[in-house]
């Protein structure tokens, strides 16, 4: 699998940053934020989706559709081996994710 395109934006407004992975393009895109504290962290994360990224089939009224499943159990746990590796696992952080997803609190 061919490593995702990167695109960095910078924030005028935002503390925060944020991330994108759009499978379709194989581009990773992050929008920094001004704090300046998260940048590793949210890229980490969408590093995570490209590594992680599955679809699933379901069938709807029998016709066969593709669905993606992006925040699992497996990818919470592969979130969670990147942020310890590259000593990101704060719990301010683990709040963020939660916050966002709460499924989040049961793998990392």
């Amino acid at each position: 699998r061919r490593p995702p395109k990167l695109v960095w934006r910078q924030s005028s407004v935002s503390q925060h940053s944020s991330g994108r992975f759009r499978r379709s393009w194989n581009m990773i895109v992050i929008t920094a934020g001004i704090s300046g504290k998260d940048h590793k962290k949210v890229l980490l994360h969408e590093i995570t989706h490209w590594m992680t990224r599955r679809r699933m089939t379901v069938y709807f009224f029998g016709e066969r559709q593709r669905r993606k499943r992006s925040h699992n159990k497996r990818f919470w746990l592969k979130l969670r081996e990147l942020l310890l590796k590259y000593n990101c696992f704060t719990d301010d952080y683990i709040s963020r994710e939660v916050l966002y997803k709460s499924n989040a609190a049961l793998y990392l």
